[in-house]
């Protein structure tokens, strides 16, 4: 039930995508982009980058209570 912000910076434009949550964010090299949520849901999610065919960035890990 916390907000969780992720600021994202790039040196290319990308679509990014927060898998579970369905969240999209499109970064630009002159603009800095947040993903803001409330983690209500646990369990292990990729942040992939569709410019990237799909790759996975990193994981998003959120524990319950």
């Amino acid at each position: 039930g916390e907000e969780v912000r992720i600021s994202w910076s790039t040196d290319r434009a990308v679509e990014l995508h927060l898998h579970g949550y369905d969240i999209h964010a499109f970064a630009t090299p002159d603009h800095t982009v947040h993903m803001t949520f409330l983690a209500k849901t646990a369990g292990r999610f990729p942040i992939s980058a569709h410019e990237f065919g799909h790759a996975t960035l990193i994981y998003l890990e959120v524990y319950p209570r």
